[in-house]
């Protein structure tokens, strides 16, 4: 807290809800300020001891969290903070690394795939310009890690299919492993022989 009111004493709101992933810590520093600058210190020559008086050091360090939900039947703050998640994903983003049972392909995908996601959290999948899959998604970022479960359709054939996966999204990069359905959810970020789990990292493209 960098530049800190005394009036916040009590409680303090942050203007905008921070999702914590599950099995975060949180720490409270604070240093107590008694020279003669702090215009609410009493007496700076006074030797300061831990009390419940203004001019004692009573600093405790509390911090009220809620469960967030997943974007089911989300509102109010909590969806106020999905949203702010979900608003993260929206616009083009363009593969930059491909791997699929622990095989490489850059050089058949990466660079040819692009995704496209809107605020609903549907999307469009684009090889070369040209529109090759469609579909819906769900975030759950209190997750860790965070998860993400697509519907699609493959719009060559009309194929459809549910899979399940996390991700990471870093400002303009974000990496995404799946499998090929909606039971098996990877756990960490890999793709290897016998695994049947896609990892893909992808960099916003610039407007």
């Amino acid at each position: 807290m960098p530049r800190y009111d005394f009036n916040w004493q009590l409680r303090y709101d942050l203007a905008e809800p921070r999702v914590l992933r599950k099995g975060s810590r949180l720490h409270a520093y604070a240093t107590f300020d008694n020279s003669s600058g702090n215009l609410a210190n009493p007496d700076p020559s006074k030797t300061v001891h831990f009390g419940e008086q203004t001019w004692e050091e009573m600093m405790v360090g509390i911090f009220q969290t809620i469960d967030l939900p997943s974007e089911n039947g989300a509102d109010g703050v909590l969806g106020a903070a999905l949203k702010s998640e979900r608003e993260k994903f929206e616009g083009s983003w363009n593969a930059v690394s491909v791997e699929y049972d622990g095989e490489n392909l850059n050089d058949e995908i990466a660079g040819k795939l692009s995704l496209v996601y809107n605020a609903d959290g549907s999307w469009t999948a684009r090889i070369e310009g040209n529109e090759v899959m469609a579909g819906s998604s769900k975030i759950d970022p209190a997750k860790m890690p965070k998860e993400i479960d697509y519907k699609l359709v493959n719009l060559q054939d009309g194929e459809k299919k549910s899979i399940g996966g996390i991700y990471q999204l870093d400002g303009d990069t974000l990496k995404v492993c799946a499998a090929n359905d909606r039971d098996t959810r990877p756990t960490e970020f890999y793709s290897r022989p016998g695994t049947g789990l896609s990892l893909v990292v992808f960099k916003r493209q610039k407007k």
